[in-house]
Protein backbone atom coordinates (compact mmCIF):
# COMPACT_ATOMS: atom_id res chain seq x y z
CA UNK A 1 0.00 0.00 0.00
CA UNK A 2 1.25 4.05 -0.69
CA UNK A 3 1.43 5.66 2.58
CA UNK A 4 -1.13 8.14 3.34
CA UNK A 5 -0.73 11.29 1.73
CA UNK A 6 -2.94 14.27 1.60
CA UNK A 7 -5.35 14.60 -1.21
CA UNK A 8 -3.87 16.14 -4.21
CA UNK A 9 -6.47 18.84 -5.30
CA UNK A 10 -5.92 20.78 -1.59
CA UNK A 11 -1.88 20.46 -2.02
CA UNK A 12 -2.66 21.72 -5.45
CA UNK A 13 -4.28 24.25 -3.76
CA UNK A 14 -1.93 25.36 -1.22
CA UNK A 15 0.91 26.07 -3.34
CA UNK A 16 -1.36 27.96 -6.21
CA UNK A 17 -2.39 29.90 -2.79
CA UNK A 18 1.24 30.39 -2.00
CA UNK A 19 2.82 31.25 -5.15
CA UNK A 20 0.34 33.71 -5.80
CA UNK A 21 0.72 35.91 -2.00
CA UNK A 22 4.39 35.28 -2.71
CA UNK A 23 3.42 37.22 -6.77
CA UNK A 24 1.58 39.64 -5.03
CA UNK A 25 4.54 40.42 -2.34
CA UNK A 26 6.96 40.86 -5.40
CA UNK A 27 4.94 42.95 -6.91
CA UNK A 28 3.80 44.96 -3.97
CA UNK A 29 7.47 45.84 -2.99
CA UNK A 30 8.77 46.86 -6.14
CA UNK A 31 5.89 49.23 -6.31
CA UNK A 32 6.51 50.20 -3.30
CA UNK A 33 9.98 50.43 -3.65
CA UNK A 34 10.15 52.74 -7.15
CA UNK A 35 7.01 55.03 -5.53
CA UNK A 36 7.66 58.60 -6.40
CA UNK A 37 4.96 60.63 -7.58
CA UNK A 38 4.96 59.50 -11.23
CA UNK A 39 5.02 55.87 -10.19
CA UNK A 40 2.08 56.10 -8.10
CA UNK A 41 -0.14 57.83 -10.72
CA UNK A 42 1.15 54.92 -13.57
CA UNK A 43 0.15 52.33 -10.52
CA UNK A 44 -3.17 53.57 -9.29
CA UNK A 45 -4.14 54.44 -13.60
CA UNK A 46 -3.17 50.62 -14.07
CA UNK A 47 -5.29 49.76 -10.75
CA UNK A 48 -8.64 51.64 -11.76
CA UNK A 49 -8.07 50.46 -15.57
CA UNK A 50 -7.92 46.94 -14.80
CA UNK A 51 -11.18 47.49 -12.74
Amino acid sequence: MLPQMMPLPWVMIFFLIVFFLFLLYIFFSFSFLYSDNLGCKVYFNRVKFSW
